[in-house]
């Protein structure tokens, strides 16, 4: 299934990503970052700070369908987005989250 794309230019490369998550990639989302919470009879007992690094990760897998520089592409590897300048890796995960809190109209 061809999705629509659009492009974010970065400092090395270019990146496309999805234009809107489905239902199902939104939900699953959700479901990564709620595996930090610790819950108990009171109510939240704990959060595991770890689960919005996962949530964030997997964002970005499921958002990004190509990264060009120059000629040469690939996909989304996650050592890729660890070594993105953190301007970079802010303006990518920003336009992707973008998309996980848009509500239908």
């Amino acid at each position: 299934m061809s999705r629509p794309v659009r492009t974010i230019k970065l400092a090395e490369c270019e990146v496309d990503i999805v234009t809107e998550l489905t239902w199902g990639e939104k939900e699953r989302c959700q479901n990564v970052l709620l595996s930090g919470a610790k819950v108990d009879s009171k109510g939240l007992k704990d959060f595991d700070a770890s689960s919005l690094y996962e949530a964030k990760l997997f964002l970005m897998e499921i958002g990004i369908i190509e990264i060009r520089k120059g000629e040469v592409k690939s996909k989304f590897k996650k050592e890729w987005v660890e070594n993105l300048s953190a301007s970079d890796g802010d303006l990518l995960y920003d336009e992707l989250d973008k998309l996980n809190k848009k509500k239908e109209a």
